[in-house]
């Protein structure tokens, strides 16, 4: 698990950067979103989290320039820009 947490890392980390679009599938406070883009597979992959005062809806595809990477989660911030 170890060598793959490093690896998951490291593939998270070539995503910074790139606007995706993802699809916002819950909340975790007022401000706080998370969903998944084409990349990530549900109940397998890890979530893009976004921070917005904006309100978003489940449901929602959201454009989001991947902003940090973690282990096995993203996290982003939505763009008005595509790639």
């Amino acid at each position: 698990m170890s060598i793959q947490k490093k690896i998951s890392k490291k593939l998270n980390r070539s995503r910074i950067g790139e606007v995706c679009d993802v699809l916002i599938e819950g909340k975790e406070r007022d401000d706080l979103y998370f969903g998944r883009s084409y990349a990530e597979a549900p109940e397998i992959d890890g979530q893009v989290y976004i921070i917005s005062k904006s309100e978003m809806k489940i449901g929602d595809f959201v454009k989001t320039r991947i902003t940090n990477a973690f282990d096995y989660d993203l996290a982003g911030e939505p763009s008005e820009f595509s790639e």
